[in-house]
């Protein structure tokens, strides 16, 4: 996903992943051992892309130092996934900063790591409210 949210951090509690049958692939207990989060970087060593994976919504999460970055997952080499519809667990104002959970993003894949598709576009989600989930289809 890239992210912009216009504020001097950006970040999220939770990223669910769901296929068609609404199995949660990013769960704990689906995901292939190959599972990985990714992200553009992290504003410090607590707060790591792989939090927004953790099934755990309210107390740890992602966050990077820039108004723009992104972070996904990497299902592990030769595993494709079917995504069909995710959601975002919000940080709102964390850090005592509006609104710092993403205002426009893409839903991209890739399946080598090197060229990036956009699946679809997302725009206009400018207020989070802590915890808040949002759900978005591709």
């Amino acid at each position: 996903m890239l992210l912009n949210n216009g504020n001097p951090y950006t970040g999220c509690f939770d990223i669910k992943m769901y296929d068609s049958g609404g199995v949660e692939l990013t769960h704990s207990t689906v995901r292939p051992a190959g599972f990985v989060a990714i992200a553009s970087g992290s504003l410090n060593s607590t707060v790591l892309p792989a939090n927004a994976f953790d099934d755990n919504e309210s107390t740890s999460n992602w966050l990077a130092p820039a108004t723009t970055g992104w972070i996904g997952c990497d299902f592990g080499s030769g595993t494709t996934r079917a995504v069909k519809t995710f959601s975002i667990v919000g940080v709102g104002n964390m850090l005592s900063v509006t609104n710092q959970t993403f205002q426009s993003f893409n839903l991209e894949y890739s399946s080598d790591a090197i060229s990036w598709n956009v699946l679809k576009s997302y725009t206009g989600y400018t207020t989070w409210a802590v915890g808040e989930v949002k759900s978005f289809t591709t």
